[in-house]
């Protein structure tokens, strides 16, 4: 029997509620990953952080990731203002440290980054960040006179897959999982591109003349809306 559904390849995991949502309107999503993140769980990184949980801070977190990494060390809850991406990473933090811990956040770094300067004169600042991240938001707190302590919590490699399946349209949430799609795959001219973010967008545009579709705000599920949108029209 034919396949006659809208076949979307997504290059992370994703909750299976949400793409059954997707299911349910004849589109496909198929999940795998093209980056592997590896959490720092030594004894030496466990050490700082614990000791940073006892000091009022502020601190910075621009990922999921980060957020997991950072509580999987923790003993007991800090006292840290914090700033951060909305969207997933808030509700995280929202979840395991309170919403009153969050004094500012925006839909990107370097949003964020201006955000901090508004609200906040020079200061020492904490950015909890994988070993991949963009220079927006340390180069905008430099320029303004704040001391950035980055601590990388976790590591971002590449987990590359050839891909011999025809899709209709494909997800990228971050510029890593891009460069390491096209790193060992081609696309025919016809394949959407969706961008959870201005940043990923621009990195596929590197490398793709593809139509790119961008989310409005760094959210899987808003992501998935414009790939319903966009085949449901």
């Amino acid at each position: 029997m034919q396949n006659n559904k809208t076949q979307i390849l997504c290059t992370r995991l994703l909750d299976s509620h949400l793409t059954e949502k997707l299911l349910q309107q004849n589109i496909e999503v198929e999940c795998i990953s093209f980056i592997e993140i590896k959490v720092d769980k030594s004894i030496a990184l466990a050490d700082k952080i614990q000791a940073l949980s006892t000091e009022k801070l502020k601190v910075i977190f621009t990922s999921t990731n980060a957020v997991e990494a950072v509580d999987a060390h923790l003993i007991s809850p800090p006292n840290w203002e914090i700033y951060c991406i909305g969207g997933k990473t808030k509700d995280i933090i929202e979840e395991k440290f309170g919403t009153n811990a969050i004094k500012g956040f925006a839909d990107t770094a370097k949003e964020l980054a201006k955000v901090i300067v508004k609200k906040n004169t020079a200061t020492t600042i904490y950015f909890f960040s994988g070993n991949k991240r963009m220079n927006h938001l340390p180069e905008i707190l430099s320029d303004n006179l704040f001391d950035l302590e980055e601590v990388v919590v976790y590591t971002t490699e590449p987990a590359q897959h050839i891909i011999d399946k025809d899709y209709d349209g494909i997800m990228f949430f971050s510029p890593s999982a891009v460069n390491s799609f096209f790193e060992v795959n081609k696309i025919k001219d016809s394949v959407v591109l969706f961008a959870i973010g201005d940043t990923t967008a621009n990195a596929i545009a590197d490398i793709s003349d593809n139509k790119i579709i961008v989310s409005r705000k760094p959210d899987a599920e808003l992501l998935l809306q414009k790939v319903s949108e966009t085949f449901n029209t």
